[in-house]
C-alpha cells in the first residue's frame, strides 16, 4: 500500500542522488533497506532464513556476506540490464525484485541508456521468463525479453 509507494519514492530519490556511486554491497543493501523500511524485518541485511519463490520449487542457497559481495561485484561488471542475477540470489528476505529493478535502473540511467520498466501487459510473460531463469540460471531468454519490451530510451 501506501508505505510501499512511499518507500519506492525514497529509493528512487536515493538512486538519483547516488548515480555516480559504485554498485557495491553497501549501495544495494541501502536500496533494499529503503524499500523495506517499516515493512520488512531486517531490511537491507543479508537474509538468514530460507525463502521460496512462488510458482517454482527452486530454492536459492542461503547467502553469506562473501557470496553477497561477490554476486554484487559480478553484477556491477555486467552489461546493464543483467541485474536479474540479483533477484536469483535472493540476498534479502524480501524486496529482491524491486531492489534488482532499481539497481538496473541506476546502471542504465548512469550509462545514459534509459530506464527499465515492465509494461503492465507484459507482467505475465515477465513472470514466466523470470521463473525459468530461477530454475535454470540461464538469463538469455529473460534478457532478450527485457531488451525488447522493457528498456526505454
Amino acid at each position: 500500500g501506501t508505505i510501499t509507494v512511499y518507500n519506492l519514492k525514497l529509493a528512487w530519490n536515493y538512486l538519483f542522488e547516488h548515480l555516480n556511486s559504485l554498485v557495491d554491497f553497501e549501495f544495494v543493501a541501502k536500496i533494499n533497506s529503503i524499500l523495506g523500511a517499516s515493512l520488512v524485518h531486517n531490511a537491507g541485511c543479508i537474509r538468514n532464513i530460507p525463502v521460496g519463490i512462488s510458482g517454482t520449487a527452486w530454492q536459492p542457497e542461503m547467502p553469506d556476506f562473501d557470496t553477497a559481495k561477490a554476486t554484487i561485484e559480478k553484477i556491477a561488471n555486467m552489461e546493464p540490464g543483467r541485474e536479474r542475477a540479483l533477484c536469483r540470489s535472493q540476498l534479502f528476505s524480501d524486496g529482491n525484485k524491486r531492489t534488482a529493478q532499481l539497481v538496473a535502473n541506476k546502471m542504465l540511467i548512469a550509462d545514459g541508456r534509459g530506464i527499465l520498466a515492465i509494461p503492465p501487459e507484459c507482467k505475465h510473460d515477465f513472470g514466466e521468463k523470470l521463473k525459468r531463469f530461477y530454475e535454470t540460471a540461464d538469463d538469455s531468454e529473460l534478457q532478450k525479453f527485457l531488451i525488447e519490451t522493457s528498456i526505454y530510451n
